[in-house]
């Protein structure tokens, strides 16, 4: 093994490292966009749901039957495949065959878990798009490697079998990839696929059964998914020894957190209880099968978050999105839950549900909200972290200004009003035949402002490609903000008007650097290039700098724009994992895992050649909470 850290050495065993996904990417931006709508509009049309059930007919069949033996350990993860560290290290740590984890409180020591016999990946497996090449370069490579990696000294009797919820992310490509990778019963190193479906069903020991669900793109539940879990109902009730049947159900999206009661904090989750009714419906229908449902799984959300039961009798609600995406925030996640639960019937559908409502507890996040919080400052170091936006934004001042100056040229004509009283310098500029809006600008002082906006007013008017930019500005940052209820997209206006104010105080401000300090000849190579470069380079910075302002006191004052501050920063720490043991007395504990840190590059040692292993020894795993949740089956 090699003795110290080695920044390549991910690249010498055959890996790809992914750095964190610049979403703030103009490119990023616009391939996400197009294949959400893509997604979305083609989803409807061609459902890889249907298409599935059409290429296995017959009656249901469960993707493994592990039922056999008094006890049975496995994890859950969701959101991984983002950056190469913070995904490698997840897959690490739960590949180990005895993971040491650190118990909470002073003096407190550390408990040893055994692996798990399967893994379950809840959602968005692949970040940003769901292709062929960046699933094997940010998840199938990363997980290959860590399994094969961790178990190469104490294999395990039988190869780890993979069960995989699809997310938003995955349907990106309409499912063909993930259908492709994770259906046709491949392997991801020692990890062996068995799902023949983007859903499942999974017995385990003591009548525990784990139901993986696809919701699609927010979409209801298909009649081919309804009759496999009809079928799979029936299967439950015909294994059963004696007790209920308890369902660990794994979805895509934790739609019990728009289900926020009482008082709305006020960077909070609004409390929107109709985005529940699809999960609610598929929870009636499990109770109706005769079977509970014991615990909610889901990702989505990059956190960890437990809600607690009031009535023992209702499922345990757990979101837990830590496999390797940028952190999402916690403090603004409701204190309490009040969850619909519809009573029999169709027309719930079309109405408000009369209900009798499930109630919850926030019983444990991670991290902590006031660090959660407190990481949202980071958000003012986004034109350091996302260089291209910045760049961006340099760009588009650059073009308009440069079209204001173009228009003042053409015509002195707007510098008219300026004219009478002028004296000095300023005078010499407006009687210059060759007067254009930077040379008028340069010879203005602080003490001049109003004279500065008013003549780049009124060049404007004479420019109707200057104007027809900053009104697309306006727009598109109104459009931005106006997701939200519309007494705030007043916040979007104004954020758009302050960049084209921005870019008109840039112009001025290089205008007096270029001329009056520097006495650059205006129409000449050195002064435009100089001027081209400080608009792209400081006015980039500058308006990242804006546009930070405005998402962390958007997400302060009215809690807009949460995933922005947070997805801006691409923090690859304070992820988290679950491991779940089905204990001989048909208990379920459920061990939520904090990684409080990732490894950095530098930070993997290359093992023999072939493998990839934490240079430090080991990577930290804290357990979340005061020890292990319990559910009792009876």
């Amino acid at each position: 093994m090699d003795s110290k850290g080695d920044a390549d050495a991910p690249g010498r065993v055959g890996l790809d490292p992914q750095p964190m996904v610049d979403w703030f990417s103009p490119t990023e931006l616009m391939r996400a966009g197009v294949k959400a709508v893509l997604a979305a509009t083609f989803g409807n049309y061609a459902d890889k749901r249907e298409v599935q059930a059409a290429l296995f007919p017959g009656r249901a069949t469960l993707a493994w039957d592990g039922s056999e033996g008094k006890e049975i350990w496995f994890d859950y993860a969701a959101d991984m495949g983002d950056g190469f560290n913070p995904t490698y290290a997840v897959a690490w740590l739960m590949a180990q065959p005895s993971l040491q984890v650190h118990l909470p409180g002073k003096g407190a020591t550390s408990v040893s878990l055994p692996t798990g016999r399967f893994v379950v990946l809840g959602g968005d497996q692949v970040y940003p798009l769901a292709t062929r090449d960046e699933y094997r370069k940010r998840m199938v490579d990363p997980y290959a490697m860590a399994y094969r990696t961790s178990q190469a000294d104490a294999p395990p009797e039988e190869a780890p079998r993979l069960f995989v919820v699809p997310g938003n992310h995955d349907w990106y490509d309409g499912l063909t990839s993930f259908i492709r990778l994770f259906c046709q019963g491949r392997s991801l190193g020692p990890l062996q696929t068995c799902q023949q479906r983007s859903y499942f069903a999974v017995r385990l020991p003591h009548d525990w059964w784990l139901w993986g669900v696809d919701i699609q793109l927010e979409a209801d539940l298909d009649e081919p998914q309804k009759k496999f879990f009809s079928e799979i109902l029936e299967t439950m009730k015909t294994a059963s020894v004696g007790r209920t049947p308890q369902v660990i159900l794994c979805t895509g999206q934790p739609a019990w957190v728009s289900c926020g009661a009482g008082d709305v904090p006020r960077d909070g989750m609004r409390p929107d209880p109709k985005n529940f009714l699809t999960l609610a419906f598929l929870e009636r229908f499990i109770r109706e099968g005769g079977a509970r449902v014991a615990v909610a799984m889901s990702g989505d959300l990059h956190h960890y978050a437990h809600y607690a039961p009031e009535d023992p009798a209702d499922p345990h609600r757990i979101t837990a999105g830590g496999g390797g995406a940028y952190f999402y925030p916690t403090h603004h996640l409701p204190a309490r839950l009040d969850a619909p639960r519809p009573k029999p019937g169709a027309a719930w559908l079309r109405k408000k549900p009369e209900k009798t409502n499930e109630a919850y507890t926030r019983a444990n996040v991670y991290p902590e909200p006031d660090k959660s919080r407190h990481l949202g400052w980071g958000v003012l170091t986004l034109p350091i972290n996302n260089r291209t936006f910045a760049f961006f934004l340099g760009g588009l001042y650059l073009l308009f200004t440069w079209i204001i100056q173009s228009a003042s040229k053409a015509s002195n004509g707007p510098f008219e009003f300026m004219k009478e009283g002028a004296t000095g310098m300023l005078a010499t500029a407006l009687n210059d035949p060759n007067a254009s809006l930077m040379g008028v600008l340069s010879v203005l002082g602080p003490g001049e402002i109003v004279d500065a906006f008013r003549a780049c007013w009124h060049v404007m008017r004479h420019s109707p490609a200057s104007v027809f930019i900053a009104g697309l500005v306006v727009f598109a940052l109104w459009k931005y903000r106006a997701a939200d209820r519309v007494a705030g997209q007043a916040w979007g206006v104004l954020h758009g008007l302050l960049h084209v104010v921005l870019s008109l105080a840039l112009i001025w401000f290089f205008s007096v650097v270029n001329l009056a300090w520097l006495h650059l000849n205006i129409d000449k190579i050195p002064q435009v290039a100089l001027f081209s470069v400080e608009m792209l380079v400081a006015g980039g910075m500058a308006g990242g700098v804006l546009f930070a302002v405005y998402l962390l006191v958007s997400a302060r004052l009215t809690g807009v724009h949460l995933n922005d501050v947070y997805s801006s920063q691409a923090i690859q720490d304070f992820k988290n994992f679950v491991r779940f043991h089905i204990t001989p007395e048909g208990s379920l504990e459920i061990f939520p895992i904090a990684v409080p840190t990732v490894p950095r590059n530098d930070g993997w040692l290359v093992k023999d050649g072939t493998g990839l292993v934490p240079a430090e020894g080991d990577i930290r795993a804290e357990l979340i909470g005061n020890g292990p949740i319990k559910i009792d089956a009876r």
